[in-house]
């Protein structure tokens, strides 16, 4: 069946923050006399959902200091050097070709809605979606339950969607909505990581709109 809908995700897919994440982690890391993150390699290889799992594998020790306390650290750091983020490449021109297509776009993320409000400013493509959703708080848990409520109002059947993402949160999420996902390298995963996972991975997102509209015959 033709895909209407894409869902889209945000950090690491439409807004290319990955060194501001590294930087920001690095700044954390550091004050707190743990290693730092040596690479962007290094970053993709440890990189996971929940973030809370994340911060546990870079040697956070949530017995002495909460999670909550590390992430709203985080999120305050982030989002004063996220202004120096630019969109990923391509973005602009697969969210037009999309457009003109006639494909609705939906922007799904597990950042909370005001950091997400907050990185979306600078750019001019709100208006690309006819939703933009952001979870309820930054502690960056995952977003299934917001996808989930979203697709029982929208009109949609999962066999119309198709989720794009950078990890493979984006393709558990695609997989309890019960639709099709293309996976992007660039993002916060590896891309041995993304491929191994059996989905459809693309180098950018130039290769975007021809691989929906193949996906719909």
């Amino acid at each position: 069946m033709p895909k209407r809908c894409v869902i889209w995700d945000w950090n690491g897919t439409l807004f290319d923050d990955l060194d501001v994440c590294i930087q920001v982690e690095n700044e954390l890391l550091a004050e707190r006399g743990l290693p730092p993150i040596p690479s962007r390699e290094a970053y993709l290889q440890v990189f996971t959902f929940p973030v809370r799992d994340y911060y546990q594998r870079l040697g956070f020790d949530f017995s002495a200091e909460p999670y909550e306390a590390v992430a709203a650290d985080y999120i305050r750091r982030y989002e004063a050097a996220c202004s120096a983020c630019a969109l990923c490449p391509g973005a602009e021109e697969a969210l037009a070709a999309l457009e003109e297509r006639g494909l609705c776009q939906v922007l799904i993320s597990a950042s909370g809605r005001r950091s997400l409000a907050h990185q979306m400013a600078p750019f001019s493509i709100a208006s690309r979606f006819s939703a933009i959703l952001g979870v309820e708080h930054d502690l960056a848990h995952g977003k299934r339950g917001l996808a989930e409520g979203w697709l029982a109002q929208s009109g949609f059947s999962p066999d119309q969607l198709v989720a794009v993402g950078d990890t493979l949160h984006d393709l558990e999420v695609a997989r309890a909505l019960g639709c099709d996902c293309i996976l992007v390298e660039g993002g916060h995963q590896s891309p041995a990581a993304l491929r191994a996972s059996g989905a459809p991975v693309i180098p950018t997102l130039a290769q975007l709109p021809v691989l929906i509209d193949s996906l719909g015959k």
